[in-house]
């Protein structure tokens, strides 16, 4: 049994699918409501308003994809009447300055929406990289190693005494015949 009183899980899932089917077959939400609550699968508890929704909103990742694929043809439809807008926009500025700020807009919305729901499906199907070796532990080990040592390039701290006195030694090796300029600007 589900968590559902005298419904199983099969009956659960089988009720999604009916619904998913009527829902692309066209049908309206109250009467996919009306036709689960008909049917003897049903169990004790009837299938609400909320319930439906949430089935007929999870979709299956191979229907996300599919549903960018079509999505992908209406924005390419956008997109070349925005380029359209914009062409006619350069012949005659002011006749069609607000059919291109309203097609480019919505040409832009679509875009950003469409590569918002593909980066999430490309995101939510990879899996994180995953090392398998012998001898991993070893490979760990050596990585922290790696990082507590101090880099070649990197050089002692000296003290300010130290730091004075390479000044001094430079002033004197280098600084000869210095003069401060006569006039300033």
């Amino acid at each position: 049994m589900g968590r559902i009183p005298k419904r199983a899980h099969r009956d659960t899932d089988s009720l999604k699918r009916l619904a998913t089917e009527l829902d692309k077959g066209g049908q309206s939400r109250r009467g996919i409501l009306e036709h689960l609550n008909d049917l003897d699968l049903i169990g004790e508890s009837p299938v609400s308003y909320r319930l439906l929704g949430k089935w007929l909103n999870d979709v299956p990742p191979v229907e996300k994809a599919e549903l960018i694929a079509a999505t992908f043809s209406d924005v390419m439809a956008i997109r070349q009447r925005a380029f359209h807008a914009t062409a006619m926009c350069e012949m005659n500025r002011y006749a069609y300055i607000t059919e291109r700020a309203y097609w480019m807009g919505l040409y832009i919305s679509a875009l950003h929406i469409l590569l918002r729901q593909a980066l999430a499906l490309e995101a939510a199907a990879e899996l994180p990289p995953q090392f398998i070796m012998p001898q991993l532990e070893q490979f760990y080990k050596d990585i922290r190693t790696f990082r507590q040592q101090t880099p070649l390039l990197a050089e002692e701290e000296e003290s300010v005494e130290e730091l004075r006195a390479s000044m001094r030694a430079f002033e004197k090796k280098f600084a000869k015949n210095l003069k401060l300029p006569k006039e300033t600007l």
